[in-house]
């Protein structure tokens, strides 16, 4: 299937790529007009993570551009359709501890929780309106095995089960098993890093999959820097 993105790893704001087929193929169309900050935003730094709820409503997290970020300022923007159109801004909102540290993986569950996992060695699980519901600092036991340890995703599999599984990428590579409900680690832990070779079970880990296969998109949202991409 033809596909052309277009060149946006510079752009500093999260915008669309709306379908149109042409040909027979399906080409995306870049809009960076889509999506807008809100006007009362701290400063973005880059953008991480995207998620999208069963109304359409779109969730995008962002590093605050500040050494350390103020004791307001938030980093989780929602963006919600006006007849399934999304236009102008979006709207502020979550805990301000979400901000801390450096925001990183976005993921949501088939309960409608948001999964935020933070290279600065934490996890939360909040609410669609950013209440936090708990926090999970350090790896499991804080054990020195684990070290470094800078989380980058953290996603639930299969959907509505409690399996948590919480990927090291930017510090060991190891995906831990958390407790979905609780955060706490269901001592299982896999992977760890390959050195760059191959052997079995190591993992140069990063992202995790999605959960389930979907049909071709007919609008794909995607952020800048990372670009992770959610799509309809």
């Amino acid at each position: 299937m033809a596909r052309r993105l277009a060149m946006y790893a510079l752009a500093l704001h999260p915008f669309s790529l709306a379908k149109s087929s042409s040909g027979g193929g399906v080409e995306y169309v870049y809009d960076p007009t889509a999506f807008k900050l809100p006007s009362d935003s701290p400063p973005m730094l880059h953008g991480h993570g995207l998620a999208k709820d069963l109304d359409g409503t779109i969730y995008f997290t962002y590093v605050v551009n500040a050494t350390t970020p103020g004791p307001n300022d938030r980093c989780l923007v929602q963006f919600a359709p006006q007849n399934g159109v999304y236009s102008g801004e979006g709207k502020m909102i979550g805990d301000p501890l979400l901000s801390q540290g450096t925001p990183h993986g976005l993921r949501i569950d088939s309960d409608s929780d948001l999964y935020h996992a933070n290279n600065n060695q934490v996890v939360r699980k909040t609410s669609l309106d950013g209440t936090i519901k708990w926090t999970t600092f350090d790896p499991p036991n804080n054990d020195s095995a684990y070290w470094p340890y800078m989380p980058t995703d953290a996603v639930v599999a299969p959907p509505g089960s409690n399996n948590l599984f919480v990927s090291d990428g930017y510090g060991s590579s190891f995906v831990h098993l958390m407790d979905a409900e609780s955060g706490e680690w269901s001592n299982l832990t896999f992977g760890g890093p390959s050195g760059g070779g191959s052997d079995h079970g190591q993992l140069n880990t990063y992202g995790l999959p999605p959960t389930a296969d979907r049909s071709p998109p007919s609008a794909s949202y995607t952020t800048p820097l990372h670009r992770s991409t959610i799509t309809d």
